[in-house]
Order: C-alpha cells, then sequence, then structure tokens
C-alpha cells in the first residue's frame, strides 16, 4: 500500500560486508554490480607500488580497469597511463569476481 518494493536486512547486509572485508584485507568495500561484475575500493598492492599504470598494464593482465584512486586528500578520476602507483594509495577497481580474486590472492 505505500509503494514497498524492497525489503532490507541491514544486519544482513552488514554481516556479509564485514565477511568479504575479513578474507579480503585489501579490499576496503566492495559493491556488487552483478552476479559476475564487482566495483572495489582497495589498497595498492605491494608489487604494483612505484610502477606506472602503463607500466601494469592491468587491463591486459589482470582483467580489471583502475576507475580512479584517492592519495591522501587527492581524489584522481580516470587516472591517466602515467600515474605512478604509491603506497597508500586506495583504488577504485572494475572487475570480473574472478579477476579481483586473483588480485587479492
Amino acid at each position: 500500500k505505500v509503494g514497498v518494493d524492497r525489503v532490507v536486512f541491514p544486519e544482513r547486509e552488514m554481516g556479509q560486508r564485514v565477511a568479504k572485508s575479513m578474507v579480503k584485507p585489501n579490499f576496503l568495500d566492495m559493491i556488487e554490480l552483478s552476479g559476475e561484475y564487482q566495483m572495489v575500493e582497495m589498497t595498492t598492492p605491494e608489487s604494483w607500488q612505484g610502477h606506472t599504470l602503463v607500466e601494469m598494464n592491468v587491463r591486459r593482465n589482470y582483467g580489471v580497469s583502475i576507475i580512479a584512486l584517492r592519495r591522501g586528500e587527492r581524489f584522481i578520476a580516470s587516472p591517466g597511463a602515467e600515474e605512478r602507483l604509491l603506497a597508500g594509495d586506495v583504488l577504485l577497481v572494475l572487475g570480473s569476481s574472478q579477476a579481483l580474486d586473483a588480485i587479492e590472492r
């Protein structure tokens, strides 16, 4: 009668997010876009630090796209290929669940 078309279970949803963050400590936050694709906010993997995006070629080598990065207070949307990844950078990454799991390992 009031137009409700979605039931929200905040405890369940938060429990799932906490469980995922415990299993994948580099992943700070996750948004499931579909059953197969996710967008994650993650710390820069140690092996990526000090390299530029073109050197890493994450799309070809890892099957993901870096949408943005946060460096301290600075937010860089659509970072350029010459952007160097630093320790402490937080990346916004889009990819399949399988590709993101591979990065976490």
